[in-house]
């Protein structure tokens, strides 16, 4: 059996990461201006039978995949739109632990690509896709440069779980934080190396808000729990490089934990500097039948 997710925490015993999967919405949209260009990221999350998640994660090319232990899987899909360019990302994870099972992402831009990610019990064979003159508008699996590389996990202790960052929104909205100095973390490979993504409450704070939801307009101001993001070497002796949200690693998260979302990020983004996405509306998952 693999260890929890949660491998490390400051004055909390372990939580459920299956709670993210729990949320009370479906859909988080967020808006964040820069100079002239307007940045849009959307936020969301499903589940799926765990034959349809099966069916959307077939073996790997290389190597032993991750198997969903459960009936149930998780979707997480990530769409961050600005001028000329638009990437989705959608991440397969089991819920009993966090486990990544599947990261696709596809970028629409001047120079459009495709990868996948399928997470093994030893590494992420990875394939790379790009369309050849003429396929752009066809279908990733139709496009006709290929190419596939198995990048191998350094050697893991037992039970180790390796999740992904993509993940990490839903599970700090729906943590039951009880206060600053609070601490969880947990293990993502990026770029051939482990790394540690490590979220921390630093304060409660008053924070103006507005945004929509199903029942109307939320104006005004709220207690927010302030989280901050980093990313650190697997060892924790640095800070690592990595890609949250199209932000850098150091990013700090707004959260309404009476609602369970995050009401804005902030970040920095590459050749832009700093930037703010604000929620602007929140859609309630669907009643259960």
């Amino acid at each position: 059996m693999r260890a929890p997710l949660i491998i490390l925490s400051l004055l909390v015993v372990g939580a459920a990461p299956a709670g993210a999967l729990e949320l009370p919405w479906a859909q988080a949209e967020y808006k964040a201006r820069k100079m002239f260009m307007t940045i849009r990221l959307d936020m969301g999350l499903q589940l799926l039978s765990g034959d349809a998640a099966r069916a959307a994660t077939p073996p790997p090319f290389q190597g032993e995949g991750v198997p969903l232990q459960g009936d149930t899987a998780g979707l997480v899909t990530l769409r961050s739109r600005r001028s000329g360019q638009t990437k989705q990302t959608q991440l397969y994870l089991d819920p009993a632990d966090g486990a990544a099972l599947l990261r696709e992402q596809r970028e629409w831009s001047d120079n459009p690509d495709f990868k996948s990610l399928r997470y093994t019990t030893t590494g992420i064979a990875r394939t790379r896709s790009e369309p050849l003159p003429g396929e752009a508008d066809k279908p990733p699996s139709e496009w006709g440069q290929v190419r596939e590389q198995f990048r191998a996990f350094p050697k893991l202790d037992e039970g180790t779980v390796v999740s992904d960052a993509a993940f990490l929104p839903f599970l700090i909205a729906t943590r039951d934080w009880r206060g600053p100095s609070e601490k969880i973390e947990f293990l993502v490979f990026e770029d051939q190396q482990l790394v540690r993504i490590s979220a921390t409450a630093v304060r409660w704070n008053i924070h103006r808000v507005d945004y929509q939801t199903d029942d109307g307009d939320v104006d005004g101001k709220e207690k927010l729990l302030e989280v901050r993001i980093v990313a650190l070497s697997a060892d924790s002796s640095g800070t690592a490089d990595i890609d949250l949200f199209g932000l850098s690693s150091d990013v700090l998260v707004l959260v309404d934990t009476r609602l369970g979302v995050p009401v804005e990020i902030r970040g920095s983004v590459p050749f832009l500097g700093e930037v703010r996405f604000a929620l602007k509306r929140v859609t309630q998952k669907p009643a259960a039948n």
